[in-house]
């Protein structure tokens, strides 16, 4: 895919976070590039948020079935995992989130497939992302536009106070597709 056709991509997900963080639900809780759907003309849909208000409501933890889709949890929801309290999860770990998918779209792999194919394991990458140094984040594509790894590089900043929010993002989107 060309990079403004990802980025088109990515600047969906980007409207639909705003769009989410204006309504009572607030956050999304579990984005990943596995709730991202395509629809028939090539627009990015965002599934499944709100659904760990709903468990938390019904007092379940919200635990992850797959070990591989903890890799797009922030660090600070990993540390906490298993979630006995969904206060953990803020805007600044869906930030963390998408800043991950970016990196799936602009490396055009799974994320951190350069650790994975050092033969470590999604459990060892785990423990090693809990830990606030060295951080561990995926190789980005230094070819790609500077502006572009600048922000994800922002997005996924260890303190989450530091990660922009996605209005922020979305003025950045604006300005780096005038740039295409």
């Amino acid at each position: 895919m060309e990079l403004s056709f990802k980025m088109l991509m990515l600047f969906d997900i980007v409207k639909g976070m705003c769009f989410i963080q204006k309504t009572l639900i607030k956050i999304h809780g579990n984005l990943n590039s596995h709730n991202c759907i395509v629809d028939n003309h090539f627009h990015v849909k965002l599934t499944n948020f709100g659904l760990g208000d709903l468990l938390h409501l019904q007092k379940f933890n919200m635990c992850v079935e797959s070990e591989e889709n903890l890799l797009w949890f922030a660090p600070e929801l990993l540390r906490s995992y298993c979630y006995a309290s969904l206060q953990t999860i803020t805007a600044a770990s869906d930030v963390y989130s998408f800043a991950i998918i970016m990196s799936e779209l602009i490396n055009d792999h799974r994320p951190f497939a350069t650790q994975r194919n050092q033969s470590i394991s999604i459990s060892e990458l785990i423990e090693r992302l809990k830990n606030p140094s060295p951080l561990v984040r995926p190789v980005i594509n230094d070819k790609i536009d500077c502006e572009l790894i600048e922000l994800v590089e922002h997005c996924w900043r260890e303190e989450p106070k530091l990660r922009p929010n996605f209005e922020e993002i979305n003025e950045k989107f604006i300005h780096l597709t005038k740039k295409w």
